[in-house]
This record gives structure tokens, sequence and C-alpha cells, in this order.
């Protein structure tokens, strides 16, 4: 889950000249206006079930009423179904807000996620007498609306480049370079999330130019740049003068080592949700490796980096600092490749799976009896036939998780070598998977006739709307 701060960009992002007129711009006329839904085509098909049924945006100024109105209408081009009732919650509040003398926020774009909840709950208790339950329905899906179409919101109004945002997510801002196999509704990663502004600012602009340089991938950044390099400015706000960790050359080795240490401790390295794990010398490397290249970077654009990040603490690396970092590395021995039947899914193991998968896709109230080394099991389901299609694809085809995962909707097509349909037989179509690891490496195979039904089944439920977070 991505971190939820939409906090204005410090980089010198240009102010916005007119806002309103950029929302106005891309909603439909029929999106105008204090009362949506009337008008707008097929509008009964893209709202939430409901006694809400039009969007209500009576009493707002100019401003946040087309931000609600541009926020839902950003969730029907997401693919869901509009809140409405939960847009029309968020526009009661900031009404109640102004009639009651509260100050609103100029945008929803910057405005604090606390202080919105906050003056949500003083709405509900002016209402109800009493605070919002945590886990209230209501309240949670009050706060969805404040994370992704919020940060679609922040990024559209952002004038500045991309990676000056606080928060990255590619299903929110399509300015984020990908791969043409990269999925937008992966993660996202917020180096905003680092405290001092010095080092917030130095590690936007490196993974940023990294990124859009193609030196590393958004997989890569998201899924191990970001979490070393913020691991590192955790690590920065320990010391008592953070910027002597960028000084005198004579300190470098033993703070560089104080960061090893502290960075092998794995409540260090475990998040809110996630327990500490086991740290290996391979991940220490890798923090290393990604403090060294944030201080090359910096030293080797010292000059571009004295215009984007103003006078710094960073000013002070010489040239000498990576390679002092990079010698607190392990050397790691080669380990032995196993080659023992250990290491595989062996046939009496995937007959288990396979007949086990139904289970997957039963609805959750129900209970499915397998046949399982001969013996009946009773296996409750668990709602995820989607799931269930990918790990049977995963074994008809051999591909990996990833693999299935990626492959384009329309990822058959016709079986057209008779030179390899004949030595195959029973190939009937060919199909294009995800292939992620090697860019230029093959990307299709040739599958049969009950592959080809688990497909179609497959990009049949992946046709209708979903509904996400």
């Amino acid at each position: 889950m991505t971190s939820e701060n939409t906090t204005a960009p410090e980089l010198g992002a240009a102010a916005v000249t007119d806002p309103v007129a950029r929302l106005l711009a891309d909603l439909p006329p029929a999106w105008h206006g204090e009362v949506i839904g009337h008008g707008v085509e097929g509008w009964e098909t893209l709202v939430e079930a409901g006694r809400d049924r039009s969007l209500r945006l009576l009493g707002l100024p100019a401003r946040l009423r087309h931000e609600i109105a541009w926020m839902a209408h950003w969730q029907h081009l997401d693919g869901l179904k509009v809140a409405v009732a939960v847009c029309n919650q968020l526009a009661s509040v900031l009404a109640w807000a102004a009639e009651t003398g509260r100050q609103l926020p100029p945008s929803l774009a910057w405005a604090d996620k606390q202080e919105l909840l906050r003056l949500h709950g003083a709405w509900f208790h002016a209402r109800h007498g009493r605070l919002p339950a945590e886990d209230h329905g209501r309240r949670t899906r009050f706060e969805r609306v404040l994370t992704y179409p919020r940060l679609a919101l922040a990024a559209r109004l952002h004038e500045g480049a991309w990676w000056e945002m606080d928060t990255w997510h590619p299903r929110c801002d399509p300015r984020i370079p990908l791969r043409e196999r990269e999925p937008a509704f992966s993660v996202g990663c917020s180096p905003g999330d680092a405290h001092l502004p010095w080092v917030k600012n130095a590690l936007k602009w490196h993974m940023g130019m990294l990124l859009e340089s193609g030196a590393l991938t958004w997989t890569t950044i998201v899924n191990q740049r970001s979490s070393s390099l913020l691991r590192f400015a955790r690590w920065l706000d320990t010391l008592p003068d953070p910027a002597a960790a960028l000084r005198d050359t004579t300190q470098a080795a033993s703070l560089a080592a104080a960061f090893r240490q502290w960075a092998l401790v794995p409540a260090n390295r475990s998040s809110v949700n996630r327990p500490p794990d086991k740290v290996s010398p391979g991940k220490i490397n890798l923090d290393l490796s990604s403090v060294a290249d944030l201080m090359t970077f910096l030293v080797d654009h010292r000059a571009e980096a004295a215009q984007v990040l103003g006078p710094s603490p960073w000013d002070a690396l010489t040239e000498a600092h990576p390679a002092i970092w990079l010698r607190q590395r392990t050397r790691l021995r080669r380990h032995v490749i196993l080659s023992d039947e250990t290491r595989y899914v062996d046939d009496h193991a995937v007959a288990q799976i396979t007949a086990c998968l139904p289970a997957l896709g039963e609805p959750a109230d129900r209970t499915i009896t397998v046949i399982c080394d001969g013996h009946p099991r009773a296996l409750a389901g668990q709602d995820d036939p989607q799931l269930m299609r990918m790990l049977l694809l995963q074994i008809l085809t051999g591909r990996r998780a990833s693999e299935i995962c990626l492959c384009p909707f329309d990822c058959l097509s016709p079986a057209t070598d008779s030179a390899v349909d004949a030595a195959e037989g029973d190939a009937v179509a060919r199909f294009r998977y995800g292939q992620s690891k090697i860019d230029a490496a093959p990307d299709t195979i040739l599958v049969d006739a009950e592959t080809v039904a688990v497909i179609e089944e497959t990009t049949a439920v992946a046709a209708r709307p979903v509904s996400r977070p």
C-alpha cells in the first residue's frame, strides 16, 4: 500500500494558473454543475448501487465542487463504480464546514488527510451525537476516496516534474515511465516519507532520473531502490547531526559501518503491517550499494544538483564517499545450486494442488468435497475463481506467476506454423505471456484446447467492471 501523503511538492513546482479550467476541460459537459447524473449516458451502470443515485455538490466553492466531480469521473475511467454516496458525503462534510464557519481547504489535492478525517468526525458527531467507529464501512470507504482518487487529482494539478510528488503511483499518475508490460496497478512508493527535506528532495530527483533514463525500471525502483534509500533516510534521522554523514571523509567509514549495523536489526527494516524478516548479507549489500549510487549520482551531477536542490549538506560529498560506503559490503560466497528433488514440485504434489483448486473458486459461504490422495476432503470456498484459473494456467503452461499476471488481454492468436502444429499435434493456439525477465526473450508458446478454454474464461471475467480499493 502506498503512502497517502499528497503534500505540495517543494522542488520548484510552478503555480497552478487555472486549475478549475483544467479540471473542467477533463470533464464531459454532463459532469459539470452542482447535481450530476441526469444526462450522463449509462449513468445507472457507472455508479455503485445504493440510495444515492446522483452526485449532489451543493453549497461548495467552484474549485472544490469541480475537484469532487473530477475524482468521481476518475473512478469511472479507472474501471471502478463511481462511489456516489461517499462523494456526496465528502461534499456534505465540506458544505457543513463552510456553514459552521470552519476553514475550508483551498484544494482537496494538497489538504492534509488527517485534517479531512477530523473534519469528517466533527460532521458525523454533529449529526449523530457520537464519533464514527474506526472500522465503520462508510468511514473506510470515505478514507478510500481520500487515497487513490485524491492522489490522481494531485498529480493532475501538479505542473512540475512527476518525480517532485511525494507519492508515486502509475495508477494515479500516467506521467510515470513504465515498460510495456509493467502493470499500472502495481504498488507505488513514497520517497516523500523521508523526513529531512534535503534528503527527501535528493531521493526524488535521483530515483526519478534513474527511471526516466531507463537505468532502472519501475519494478526495481519500487521493490528495491526506494526501500533501501528510505531506510538510509530513517537512519539519518537517528543521528544527532545527520549532515555529518556527508562531511569529513575521515568519519565516513565509521558512519557507513554504523548504518550497516543499524540495517542488520530486523526491527529497523520492518513495516507496520509486516513482521521483520531475517536479514541476509545480500540485503545489506543492496542497501549499501543503493546509498553509494545516490552519492555517486550527486557527485557526478554537482552543478545540476545545485540548481535542483539548492544549497544542502550534499554539497560536502566527495568522490571518496561512495567508495568508502561500498567497502562495507560483505563478500558473498557462491552458493551451490541444489538440483535434487527437494527443489521441484513433483507430479504427486501437482496432482494434489490440481485436485484442491476448485475450492479457490467456490463461494466463501460454501464448502466443496475434493478427492486428495484417494480420500475425500471438505474444503471451505475462497471465492476467488480468477486466482484458481491463474494457478491452473501456471500448471498447464509452466509459466511463472508474474508471466500469467502480466500477459496482454488479447493473448491468444492462431497457431499458423503448420510444421510446429504437426509436431505438437494438440496445439490449437499460440499464447503470448508477459515475459518480463529478459526484454528480447521469446514470449509465446503453443497451447492446447484446455488451456485456451481457461484463458477465454479468464478474459471474459476480466472484461467485466471490477471493484478495487
